[in-house]
């Protein structure tokens, strides 16, 4: 069995990287469309750790999550910029605050019809689950790690997210043909909707050259920033089952990033800013694979 750090830490990131290259060839296609990327990232791991390759457990998965979740999280927040959001207009902050709104109220309400048949912590997994119908699974990850949802419950998370999306787009497609007489009756907006596609196409930024000091100030904000997270949770109240230390650094790691967004820092995005953070974040995954 491979115990040595950066052993591992090798052998993760070869996962997620041969994952991502194969997820973009054509001929499987097919494949990653009924289980995507995030589903492989996290599976692949388990199966070595199943089979011996790999510890079930170590150090270094719990250094990876502590340290690159909060660092992750401030670099996919940093292309947000508040004002930009606003300038959306009223009806697209509406549609989206609905949306998440109905994922907030749906999950309690299924936990209460079905809690005879359910263990007593599946409220974790419905969080992680919520999350990453609000927020994708970044956001999915950020909340798993802040409430304690259990690893073998987020796998079930992860295979209901599949199962669920992928119907659920199956029927939309199936259901494309009605969609004009649908918006005919719905009175849909249709115009409102083109207006709102065209304004966030404006505010795309076109991808700049990246250099090697771009890159160090990219990784050094995102580690910086996540370990005074880190220090300044510790002193912060702990509610027992409720909010701990790390629910403390997820929140302020996710402040942080929004604040940057609204400095200078958010130039850093041109250089890819966020995808490295979407690296930190996968590789977070894997190691709780």
């Amino acid at each position: 069995m491979i115990s040595q750090p950066i052993t591992i830490t090798t052998i993760l990131l070869g996962i997620q990287g041969l994952v991502l290259f194969l997820a973009t060839r054509r001929s499987l296609e097919r494949l990653f469309s009924v289980l995507p990327p995030l589903f492989w990232i996290y599976f692949l791991p388990m199966m070595l750790s199943t089979v011996g390759m790999l510890p079930a457990k170590h150090s270094v998965y719990e250094s990876i999550t502590m340290n690159l979740l909060p660092a992750g999280l401030i670099l996919i927040l940093l292309p947000v910029n508040l004002e930009r959001i606003l300038r959306l207009g009223p009806q697209a902050l509406i549609v989206m605050l609905s949306g998440s709104l109905g994922i907030i109220l749906g999950a309690p309400v299924v936990i209460f019809f079905l809690r005879p048949w359910l263990p007593a912590d599946i409220w974790k997994g419905f969080g992680a689950l919520s999350a990453s119908w609000i927020g994708g699974s970044s956001n999915m990850l950020a909340i798993k790690e802040a409430i304690g949802t259990p690893d073998d419950l987020l796998f079930l998370m992860i295979i209901t997210d599949t199962v669920v999306v992928y119907l659920w787009m199956a029927g939309l497609i199936a259901l494309s043909n009605v969609q004009e007489r649908f918006d005919r009756w719905n009175k849909a907006k249709i115009d409102l909707l083109r207006t709102i596609a065209s304004r966030v196409s404006r505010l795309e930024k076109k991808n700049q050259v990246l250099e090697v000091y771009h890159l160090s100030s990219i990784v050094a904000l995102s580690l910086i920033g996540s370990r005074i997270c880190f220090f300044i949770a510790q002193n912060l109240p702990v509610v027992e089952n409720l909010v701990a230390p790390f629910t403390w650094t997820v929140i302020l790691a996710t402040l942080v990033g929004i604040l940057l967004s609204e400095t200078p820092a958010q130039e850093l995005e041109s250089y890819g800013a966020s995808k490295i953070g979407y690296l930190m974040l996968f590789l977070v995954l894997a190691s709780i694979g």
